[in-house]
């Protein structure tokens, strides 16, 4: 970097460090793993493209640039729009002639055949599907798509792997490291238990939340389907891996402004914060996935959609706190779920740079939101109580 970036990053990291640093101690208070989070994001601000760093500018200059509703989007999915990656930059000048300037490309990453559930069991986060092309079409496409003013997203799986994953395939191999990156138990008391409250995400083809694996004797979480595991986020590592995966991507121009995180409501909102802030201070900016609906702006991260600001994320949170009942997830699930309800503010003015999270709702709509923060916390406090008397004190 140049003195005058890392000058300006630095100013980023004062700004954001203190609440990003308490935010991530309480979830896992573990000083170390978080100087190297925050070490990663310097490389990456490093590392990261002058184009790339010149919309980060231009962002910053128009911090209301996601409240308009001049944004027409597109979805597709790359083999059956181009064929491959070069195929559908050979397609922007029509994508460009549809007042088309939001391209959200469906996943793409590599997976196992047969078992890649569209895309979404991803085994590998920094190689594309070998049909579709390279990670260098992957970088010409974008770039490409920002010379026509064409903003890009792509999904980015957060909530699980493929079991064809290096950590997958090191924890069936019986790696306490890599097991730890997942769910897994010694037998089905805690799965069980877990079952009688967990709703199914798929109960008729793929029925139940955990898998059995005979050649390692465990079980392991399985929410999706029986060859997409789960990821621990109570393990620090799991969480700046991931982190860091997601950088790679901004630094290719994915995410410099409309990321799609999904399955987010079966993760914890409060990643937000971080990849919020994290994006922010190597330049990128995370902002939102945006639609038009009718003649107002929509936001939806993840969890749902919300209008010009219109907090979601409470509804998520909400739902997150009456799902998650199962003692042995209480600990670090508590403490999210009460920063999730707190912090949602903080969540949506630093991930999409508002000056006030609630500025702009109409008064029913902002009663509404507030009373179902109360309610979060209600059953929040429930939560907490019963997993103190569940420990004795």
């Amino acid at each position: 970097m140049t003195q005058q970036e890392e000058a300006l990053f630095q100013q980023r990291l004062a700004r954001h460090r203190d609440e990003l640093r308490w935010l991530y101690m309480e979830l896992y208070d573990n000083g170390p793993m978080f100087d190297a989070l925050c070490g990663q994001m310097h490389g990456y601000a490093e590392t990261r493209a002058a184009a790339l760093k010149a919309r980060d500018a231009a962002r910053e200059a128009d911090p209301d640039w996601y409240k308009r509703n001049d944004l027409l989007g597109m979805m597709l999915y790359v083999h059956n729009f181009g064929g491959t990656l070069r195929g559908v930059e050979g397609h922007l000048d029509y994508i460009q002639e549809c007042g088309v300037n939001y391209l959200h490309l469906m996943p793409l990453l590599a997976s196992p055949r047969g078992k890649s559930d569209g895309g979404y069991a991803v085994a590998d986060f920094r190689t594309i599907q070998p049909e579709l092309g390279t990670m260098e079409d992957f970088n010409a496409l974008t770039s490409a798509c920002h010379q026509k003013g064409i903003s890009v997203c792509l999904d980015f799986v957060m909530n699980h792997t493929s079991e064809e994953h290096e950590w997958a395939r090191r924890a069936r191999a019986g790696e306490k490291e890599y097991q730890d990156r997942y769910f897994f138990f010694d037998d089905d008391t805690i799965p069980n238990q877990y079952e009688q409250t967990c709703p199914q995400v798929f109960p008729t083809t793929a029925p139940g939340n955990f898998t059995w694996l005979p050649e390692c004797g465990h079980y392991v979480m399985t929410t999706f389907y029986p060859y997409q595991w789960d990821l621990n986020y109570r393990n620090p590592r799991v969480f700046n891996e991931m982190m860091y995966n997601f950088l790679f991507f901004a630094n290719l121009g994915i995410g410099v402004e409309l990321p799609n995180m999904d399955a987010m409501i079966l993760l914890f909102t409060i990643a937000l914060v971080v990849v919020g802030i994290g994006s922010k201070l190597i330049g990128c900016g995370l902002g939102a996935k945006l639609c038009g609906f009718k003649n107002r702006q929509c936001v939806q991260v993840g969890c749902g959609m919300a209008c010009r600001g219109e907090v979601a994320l409470i509804v998520a949170n909400k739902g997150m706190a009456m799902n998650i009942v199962n003692p042995i997830f209480f600990g670090p699930i508590i403490i999210l779920v009460v920063c999730c309800a707190v912090f949602t503010p903080i969540m949506l003015k630093v991930a999409f740079k508002g000056e006030n999270a609630y500025e702009g709702m109409e008064e029913s709509t902002l009663a509404e939101t507030f009373q179902l923060s109360e309610q979060v916390d209600e059953v929040t406090a429930r939560l907490i109580e019963g997993e103190k008397r569940r420990q004795g004190k």
